[in-house]
Parts: structure tokens; C-alpha cells; sequence
């Protein structure tokens, strides 16, 4: 990583937002008062002020951005990755290990991102960051914990693991395992399940070694896999041939959708809602996310659909 030229946090604070806040109105912010909570399945999801995500937005551009990952297993969070990203380097094997980190936001604690902070010092454009790096770490948790909701929590959540990232990957290119992680999954292959379950264990004691019981991987989503079955990672599937696709229930959503689109108004309707406008957005999501994954089904809807269709929901000017 490049080392940035280096500026007091003030001057960078004052540059960017002039005098629309003041530095003091940095040093002064609380997440006590900013900061409100909504409950989405069964999770606590903080919603910060307008000030506090501004403030936010300037933490995550001047430091949290500066923090070093392991970039070649982590594509969570990372301009040009994405799942995709993820899945490509385990297309050719035929065994699979897929696990994820329990809790992984809140399982991070206010100590994880000091430490994550202090350790990246010589990375980070910010001269005198040693000054208010428990400020900061203050900002971006919630009692303690890194919390869900907060624009800061996924980039400062990929650094707290680099350390673990980086000795589980060493291990891996040892044994012949590629190795990705996505946020809080963590995907293993090779063309032996011996090693994969081997690697497992490796998983728990590393998490062990950095955080002391802290963070876990969750048993119950646990699982192995190998060609020849139906081999699905992050919603996506490898298929025998090395090819990677979206689920077919994806697929037959998405072209029932689009029929109905070209022919009955009335039956989109009936189908998906009487919010039409929800409905194309969607949709359009929905065929956006295909075109980054499996570039040869979308062209079987465009020559099914036509394309014009497919190109007006592609740049959602339906």
C-alpha cells in the first residue's frame, strides 16, 4: 500500500465540509442522541443522524479506506468485486467448504477497532490520527460493538480479520485450498475433502488464536459439498462444468416477470404486487445482478425478451 501524504485531521475535516460543520462538531458527536434503532428480522438495525452519517461518510474516506485487507481472499465491501468475485477462484474444484462468522458486526468490539485503527498508523493520510483514534472508535460502535447499520462497520470489519485472513491463506496455499472471504463467509475448496476438513478446524483456532472466543463460525451453516451434488455458494451455482450461474429460481422469476411485463400488465400485478414501480425496480436489480454474474444467461433473455427490453431495465429507464 502507497503511503499518503499526511495532514492534520482538522484540515481535512475543514476541506471537506467548509462550514458546514465545524472540527469542534467532530470532537463533540456521540453516537448517544444520533443515533435510533429499527428492528428488520429479528435484527437491531442502528439508523445515525444525518450529521453523524456525514461524519461517517468522512471517517470511512479518510482513514477506514486507508486500512490494509488481505485483497487477494477478501472481496466484501471492495469497489470492482463483488460475489462473483468471490465464487471465480473455486469454479474448477470439486470439493467445497462453506461456513459463516456468527454475529460477526456485533462480535467485534470497540477494543478490535483500536487495535485495527493504531495498527494501520503509517497507512493512514491523517498526521496526528494517535490523537483521536479513541474518538473515532467511539463514532463507530455502539456499547462496545461494531454495529449493523452504520456505513463504517463493513469496511472496518474487513480489517479487524486481516491478521486472520492473512495466516488462514498462507495455510491454504500450503495445502492446496483456495481460500475467499465475503463479509462474514468464508468459502474453502480443493479436490480433496481431507484437506477441507482439516482446514475447518484450522478456521475455528485461528479465530480462536486472534480473538479470543469472541468470534466464532456458525456450526449450523456449516456444511461440505462436492461436484456432483448441487453445489450453491452465496446464491450462486457452480455447475459441473466449471460454469457459474444464478439459481433457477431466479430464473424463472425473473422471465415469468418479464412476460408478463411484454403481455398482461393486470397479471405483473397479480404476480408481484399492485406497486408496479417496486416491481420494475426489481426486476431491474434483479437483471443487473445477472448481467455481473452469468453474462451467457443474459443473453439468452436478450434474444427471448429482445433487447431492448432487457436494455431499458439494465440502465432503469423503464
Amino acid at each position: 500500500m502507497t503511503t499518503p501524504d499526511k495532514r492534520p485531521l482538522k484540515e481535512a475535516f475543514t476541506s471537506t465540509f467548509h462550514d458546514r460543520y465545524r472540527f469542534n462538531d467532530l470532537l463533540s458527536a456521540s453516537t448517544t442522541g444520533e443515533c435510533s434503532f429499527i428492528e428488520l428480522k429479528n435484527k437491531k438495525i442502528a439508523s445515525p443522524s444525518k450529521k453523524l452519517k456525514d461524519f461517517h461518510k468522512f471517517v470511512n474516506k479518510t482513514i477506514l479506506e486507508f486500512l490494509e485487507i488481505n485483497e487477494e481472499v477478501v472481496f466484501s465491501y471492495r469497489k470492482g468485486k463483488n460475489i462473483l468475485s468471490a465464487i471465480e477462484k473455486h469454479s474448477q474444484s470439486t470439493n467445497f467448504f462453506q461456513t459463516d462468522i456468527s454475529n460477526f458486526f456485533e462480535s467485534i468490539s470497540l477494543s478490535d477497532v483500536k487495535t485495527t485503527i493504531e495498527d494501520n498508523t503509517p497507512n493512514l493520510p491523517i498526521s496526528d490520527i494517535e490523537n483521536y483514534i479513541n474518538h473515532i472508535a467511539d463514532l463507530i460502535t455502539i456499547d462496545e460493538k461494531l454495529p449493523v447499520g452504520f456505513s463504517t462497520s463493513p469496511v472496518i470489519s474487513n480489517a479487524v480479520l486481516f491478521n486472520f485472513d492473512n495466516e488462514l491463506n498462507q495455510y491454504c496455499k500450503t495445502s492446496n485450498i483456495h481460500y475467499s472471504r465475503y463479509s462474514d463467509d468464508i468459502i474453502l475448496s480443493s479436490n480433496t475433502k481431507i484437506t477441507l476438513m482439516e482446514a475447518s478446524e484450522k478456521i475455528q483456532n485461528l479465530l480462536s488464536k486472534y480473538f479470543s472466543g469472541r468470534i466464532n463460525i456458525n456450526k449450523s451453516k456449516t456444511k461440505f459439498n462436492h461436484k456432483g451434488n448441487r453445489v450453491k455458494i452465496l446464491g450462486i451455482l457452480i455447475l459441473p462444468n466449471g460454469r457459474i450461474t444464478i439459481d433457477n429460481s431466479i430464473k424463472e422469476d425473473v422471465e415469468i416477470k418479464l412476460h408478463f411485463f411484454l403481455n398482461n400488465r393486470k397479471a405483473l400485478e397479480s404476480y408481484s404486487g399492485p406497486d408496479f414501480e417496486h416491481t420494475i425496480s426489481k426486476l431491474s436489480g434483479t437483471l443487473n445482478f445477472i448481467s455481473t454474474i452469468d453474462s451467457h444467461y443474459l443473453d439468452k433473455l436478450r434474444k427471448k425478451y429482445g433487447n431492448t427490453t432487457i436494455d431499458m431495465f439494465l440502465h432503469k429507464s423503464v
